[in-house]
């Protein structure tokens, strides 16, 4: 017997979720369905459109059966309360489904079948389509044109002859601890003479937050940088850029090369 969770779902969701059961049923398998209230059903029952209840019940069938949910009318986001208190913020409740149940793909077969007339009788192909969207759709949306900041770029940067690797471990350090609750990537440049992580940094946090780093913020993110630094053996203090002497522009990769090779 296998034990599923249904999402009737909204609008015409029921009838199609109805006629897949049967469908389902209709080969012998032996299902016991049990139904989680999400979306429209969900608000007239709760007031949420993603109770907790609803989705303990889903990650306790481990399958589940959904049917399309309406998302246009429920606001501009859903929150989710979690055992440990925390909260977090779904701009809709398909990407909060996916995100909480961890369903980050969608993996579509398409076959051709003998007997059946097609433009490709020997198609055989598996489509693995990226679901959740989460550094756009993670929390509240974000539009594709937008009149604030979504976004900041961070650049922790160490003179010539420091080791590239420790300011990278370094500079994780710094964003698990000043940046825990925003989403951010980062990347290691490390052929140039002055090793430097780029910190790309989602302004929203996940509660709902937003960045806004003042000259006290930068000064602490400095000191908290340069204490990393040092736990991996660099001497570091923190300073402002103008207060550390005279700089060097060192050239890029690409006019590096240009230049061994015109020589």
């Amino acid at each position: 017997m296998h034990r599923i969770a249904i999402i009737r779902g909204d609008g015409v969701g029921p009838e199609i979720s109805d006629a897949a059961v049967r469908v389902i049923e209709a080969t012998g398998v032996e299902c016991k369905w049990e139904t989680a209230l999400v979306g429209r059903e969900a608000e007239r029952e709760f007031g949420e459109p993603l109770p907790r209840q609803s989705l303990e019940l889903i990650r306790q069938c481990r399958v589940s059966l959904k049917s399309p949910l309406l998302i246009e009318k429920m606001g501009n986001k859903v929150m989710i309360e979690r055992e440990d208190g925390s909260q977090r913020v779904y701009s809709n409740v398909n990407t909060a489904l996916r995100l909480e149940l961890g369903a980050y793909v969608n993996v579509r077969p398409v076959r051709a079948f003998e007997g059946v007339q097609a433009h490709t009788p020997k198609l055989d192909v598996v489509i693995v389509r990226e679901l959740t969207e989460d550094w756009r759709m993670g929390g509240s949306l974000i539009e594709n044109e937008s009149h604030r900041r979504e976004a900041f770029n961070i650049i922790l940067s160490m003179p010539r002859g420091t080791d590239a690797h420790a300011v990278l471990r370094a500079a994780r350090e710094f964003a698990q601890e000043e940046l825990a609750d925003h989403k951010y990537v980062m990347v290691l440049h490390d052929h140039q003479a002055n090793p430097h992580v780029h910190l790309c940094v989602r302004a929203e946090s996940k509660s709902g937050r937003r960045l806004n780093p003042r000259k006290a913020d930068l000064h602490r993110w400095r000191e908290t940088f340069a204490e990393k630094l040092r736990g991996w053996g660099i001497e570091a203090e923190a300073s402002r850029q103008a207060t550390r002497g005279a700089t060097r522009n060192y050239p890029s990769l690409w006019q590096a090369k240009a230049r061994d090779e015109a020589g």
